[in-house]
C-alpha cells in the first residue's frame, strides 16, 4: 500500500508536471530570458574570443537568473491562486515540497543542458572537455533549482513572497557562480582538470544539501500555517465558554 508520504509526492510531482505541460509558463518564462540571454552576450562579444574565465562566468550567470525566474515560480503562485491550503492537505508537506523540487530539478536540469548547447554557438571559444562541460552545466542547473526550492520554502507565504524568494536566495547562490567558473573554465581549455572535478564535487554537495533540509524545513513551516475558518472557529468557541 502507498505510504501517506508517497501519496504526497507523486500528487505534488504529477500536478507540476500536468500543469506545465497544459500551459507551458515555466518552459516558456524560461525559455525566452534564455534566448535574450544569449542575444545580449552574442551582441557584447561580437566577433572577440572571450576567456575561458570570462565565457564560464557569463554561462553560470544565465544558468542562475534563467532558474530564478521560473523555480520560485512553482511554490509561491500556490500562495497566489489560493490552492496553498489544499496542497498541504494531500499529505506529509516535506514530500509535498519534495516532489515540488524533483520536478524543478528535471525543469532545471534540461534547461541548462539546452541553454549549455546554445552558448557554444553563441561565443567563438571551442570546448576542449565536453564531459565536464555537460556535466557541470547540468549540476550547476539543479543545484539553482535546490537552492531556489529551499528559499521559496520559507517565504511562500511571506506578503512580499516573490522579492524574498530572490533576495533569500542570492547570498546561497552566489558560490555557484564561483563553482561555475571553476569547472567550467577547465572545460574551455584554462586550468588542471583536477580543479575541475574538486569544483564539480562541491557542486553536488551544494545540491544536496537543500534537498536534505527542504522537507524538514516545509513540514515545520507549512503545517503551522492554519485555515482562518478554522481560527475563526477556535475563537467562536472560546468567546462562548
Amino acid at each position: 500500500m502507498p505510504s501517506n508520504s508517497n501519496r504526497a509526492f507523486s500528487a505534488s510531482f504529477r500536478k507540476e508536471w500536468i500543469c506545465e505541460f497544459r500551459s507551458k509558463q515555466g518552459i516558456i518564462l524560461s525559455s525566452l530570458f534564455g534566448l535574450m540571454a544569449m542575444a545580449a552576450v552574442s551582441f557584447s562579444i561580437a566577433n572577440q574570443t572571450p576567456s575561458p574565465m570570462l565565457a564560464g562566468g557569463l554561462f553560470t550567470l544565465i544558468i542562475l537568473f534563467t532558474s530564478m525566474t521560473s523555480v520560485p515560480r512553482i511554490y509561491l503562485a500556490e500562495e497566489e491562486q489560493g490552492t496553498f491550503d489544499l496542497v498541504r492537505q494531500w499529505g506529509n508537506c516535506g514530500s509535498t515540497w519534495l516532489g515540488k523540487a524533483t520536478f524543478a530539478v528535471l525543469h532545471q536540469g534540461l534547461t541548462a543542458l539546452i541553454l549549455g548547447i546554445l552558448f557554444t554557438g553563441v561565443i567563438n571559444l571551442k570546448v576542449e572537455n565536453w564531459i565536464v562541460y555537460i556535466i557541470a552545466t547540468t549540476l550547476l542547473g539543479i543545484a539553482a533549482a535546490n537552492v531556489l526550492s529551499l528559499t521559496s520554502a520559507l517565504v511562500v507565504t511571506a506578503n512580499n513572497r516573490w522579492v524574498l524568494a530572490t533576495v533569500v536566495a542570492l547570498p546561497l547562490l552566489f558560490p555557484l557562480l564561483f563553482l561555475g567558473i571553476g569547472s567550467l573554465r577547465v572545460a574551455f581549455g584554462q586550468g588542471e582538470i583536477s580543479g575541475a572535478w574538486q569544483s564539480i564535487a562541491a557542486i553536488i554537495a551544494y545540491a544536496v544539501v537543500p534537498l536534505g533540509v527542504g522537507p524538514a524545513i516545509a513540514e515545520s513551516l507549512w503545517t503551522e500555517r492554519r485555515d482562518p475558518s478554522h481560527s475563526f472557529k477556535s475563537n467562536q468557541n472560546k468567546g462562548g465558554k
